[in-house]
């Protein structure tokens, strides 16, 4: 393990965008990336902006993960003081909102150390608990999944409506009004807003999305092979 590379534990900001959204999603957060090869994790400056080695942009698996060292939120080490969580917090806040209306995700969560299912997982009844901090967007999600998820919360969690979607955070230093929920609490509300999620979409719908996905994909390496053999045969004539 070098200098440059993230260690301790994590925190990621992840969102499902979905394979056909993928390569269009990785290019909207690193113009010059080369998409012809997927799964792929890049290194980026200041892409949360926690550390500054570089940081990790990942595609994969139809998500979107921006990868930093997350000791500050779990108590590795010394721990930070109280000004300092804020500090590192309100930029994990601020980015993962600035991302979300970047991707064209359905939806997104700042996860430490947890991972974030997929829509045929939450389908299929997935207790998830990746919710607690998260973002929902109103352009890929049905409108009454949105109002549904809004009843829930009620006043319990911190609700910012922004360009796209809601952001909503149940943990103090990734929301300005320091708002908190109990872990009891938070538990069952991310679990609550994964299964209003899964119970609001169409797994056929979201099944032949993924294929027409991975169909294309396919297509675009297929033909960057043939023309990298193309231009080997010229280079050889």
């Amino acid at each position: 393990m070098t200098d440059e590379t993230l260690s301790g534990a994590f925190i990621e900001l992840t969102y499902f965008v979905g394979e056909p959204q993928l390569r269009d999603s990785l290019r909207a957060l690193v113009p010059r990336a080369d998409v012809s090869s997927i799964p792929t994790i890049i290194l980026v400056p200041n892409a949360i902006g926690l550390v500054l080695k570089p940081e990790e942009i990942e595609a994969k698996n139809g998500r979107i993960t921006v990868r930093s060292e997350g000791n500050d939120f779990c108590g590795v080490g010394s721990g930070p003081s109280e000004s300092e969580m804020r500090g590192a917090g309100e930029i994990v806040y601020k980015r993962f909102v600035e991302y979300a209306e970047k991707v064209d995700c359905l939806y997104g969560a700042i996860l430490i150390e947890k991972s974030l299912e997929s829509p045929h997982e939450l389908a299929k009844g997935a207790d998830s608990d990746a919710f607690g901090d998260c973002f929902l967007s109103r352009r890929r999600l049905p409108g009454s999944v949105i109002e549904r998820v809004l009843k829930r919360v009620g006043t319990l969690a911190y609700v910012e409506e922004t360009r796209s979607g809601i952001y909503i955070s149940r943990f103090p230093p990734f929301n300005p009004r320091q708002q908190r929920l109990s872990s009891p609490e938070w538990h069952q509300l991310s679990a609550d807003i994964g299964r209003i999620i899964g119970e609001g979409l169409d797994p056929k719908t979201l099944r032949e999305r993924t294929e027409i996905g991975r169909l294309v994909a396919r297509i675009k390496i297929g033909s960057v092979t043939l023309w990298k053999r193309i231009r080997k045969r010229i280079q050889i004539q």
